[in-house]
């Protein structure tokens, strides 16, 4: 039996690494059993560093270690991806914290609560202008001044890189015993470009000699926030979400060609599980989302609390009752359900009033349609999708313009509590999707002989 682990791109692996741990932690042996990693931009950094450390291990593998390990590699990705991209940050990071630090106003729940946060607005504002703008930004100027005439990228990649060449130092493809597929998107052919270091093809013995590094970069080089990557033969190479930010079925296609078996008595297919992780926009951003508009975007992609974005369009004189009436509370919610689409027609000045919501199609809309793929030809015994509902927008937001990492994300703690005060629609759903999940893992993961190696 295969088993195939796969991450999307995008921010999602830095959570899924988290729910990982407690999959070990409930079933061990849980990643001592996975023969094949897929990955895409971010997802194949950590199906990289995870196949790194799973071949330096060799038969003897700690996963609770290698796992605390990927963890920490995985928050200083996040942190040194801020830290390149603090070269833009002066003017939209203060407009940032100050929108921010006035959201926190409509957060109170009484009338004096929020006059004193009113009356500590100035400084909030300049504090955290100061905090997220200026601060070491300086020597970045000409960059930004550069990015913002649309002459350059919003990052350079040079802190990224210089964390994955001391993470993956010189090892290649080749060096990995651990199979490894990266989705990447190649602009001479404007083709998917799919990195493997199993087969026997051409494709293959090319693939074996580039470095990690430049596999990671590859994969990673999303246009306007780093440079089209040209690797080891100057091709040009693009984030491999072009492609397949859902790398599932890509990783099913090469096992199916390369890895499996095939036998005249046995079905191909029914030798293979699949765990895909991914994540899904929280059903509070998405409304706020199509709502649109520049006020709208901005407390979409700052403010924290889901009742405060909610309030932000309310009447003052309904707060009072928005908090103290749980029926009325609940209506509120159910009117602003899909508010802002339906039947409209929309125009171009509708559209680029909702910056994120191109974003969202390209991430989601591929990735729902392998899901159903990969769902058609496995079946739910042999393949499971887990998505949990996050603050995408304003999650990669803030980390590209305010240089906050995804390190306390709470979503995985969410997930796994037992019960959760005044729980949101998301709460929810994502609790029943992770019981979901670890029963399938309980009932399919394990079956016959440990993976391929």
């Amino acid at each position: 039996m295969l088993n195939i682990l796969a991450f999307d791109g995008g921010p999602g692996p830095l959570v899924q690494i988290r729910m990982i741990q407690q999959i070990e932690l409930r079933h061990p042996g849980f990643l001592a059993r996975v023969g094949l990693l897929a990955g895409t931009s971010d997802g194949a950094i950590m199906s990289l560093y995870l196949a790194l450390l799973l071949t330096q291990a060799g038969d003897q593998v700690d996963a609770p270690t290698i796992i605390a390990r990927s963890i920490t590699f995985s928050d200083a990705y996040s942190k040194a991806l801020c830290r390149d991209l603090q070269r833009v940050s002066p003017a939209i990071g203060w407009l940032g914290g100050a929108v921010q630090s006035m959201a926190t106003v409509a957060d109170e729940s009484t009338p004096v609560a929020r006059l004193k946060a009113a009356l500590r607005l100035p400084g909030a504002v300049l504090k955290r202008g100061w905090q997220v703008s200026w601060m070491g930004a300086g020597a970045d100027m000409w960059n930004m001044r550069e990015f913002f005439r649309g002459k350059t990228p919003i990052d350079q990649g040079s802190e990224l890189e210089r964390l994955l060449r001391e993470a993956f130092g010189t090892n290649t493809l080749g060096d990995l015993t651990r199979k490894v597929t990266i989705v990447s998107y190649d602009t001479a052919e404007w083709s998917p470009r799919i990195y493997r270091n199993f087969g026997s093809d051409e494709d293959r013995a090319r693939d074996l000699a580039l470095t990690l590094v430049d596999v990671a970069m590859s994969s990673s080089a999303l246009p306007l926030l780093l440079p089209i990557f040209g690797g080891q033969n100057d091709r040009g190479y693009l984030d491999g979400v072009f492609a397949a930010n859902n790398p599932a079925m890509s990783a099913l296609s090469m096992a199916l060609r390369h890895l499996v078996p095939w036998q005249s008595d046995r079905n191909p297919l029914e030798q293979v599980t699949l765990l895909s992780l991914g994540v899904a926009q929280s059903a509070e951003e998405a409304n706020l989302e199509r709502k649109g508009g520049l006020w709208a975007t901005l407390v979409l992609l700052l403010v924290q609390d889901s009742d405060t974005r909610i309030l932000t369009f309310r009447k003052d004189v309904d707060r009072d009752r928005y908090w103290t009436d749980p029926a009325y509370r609940a209506e509120v919610r159910l009117k602003l359900k899909w508010k802002g689409i339906g039947q409209q027609a929309w125009g171009w000045f509708d559209l680029l009033q909702r910056p994120t919501f191109f974003l969202n199609m390209l991430l989601h809309g591929m990735n729902e349609e392998v899901n159903r793929q990969c769902t058609r030809l496995l079946r739910e015994e042999r393949y499971h999708r887990f998505k949990p509902r996050i603050h995408l927008a304003r999650s990669m937001f803030r980390m590209i313009f305010m240089r906050a990492g995804m390190e306390k994300d709470p979503t995985v703690d969410r997930c796994l509590a037992p019960k959760l005060d005044s729980p949101t629609v998301d709460d929810d759903v994502n609790r029943g999707r992770t019981k979901k999940m670890l029963a399938w893992i309980a009932a399919h993961w394990f079956e016959d002989a440990p993976t391929v190696g």
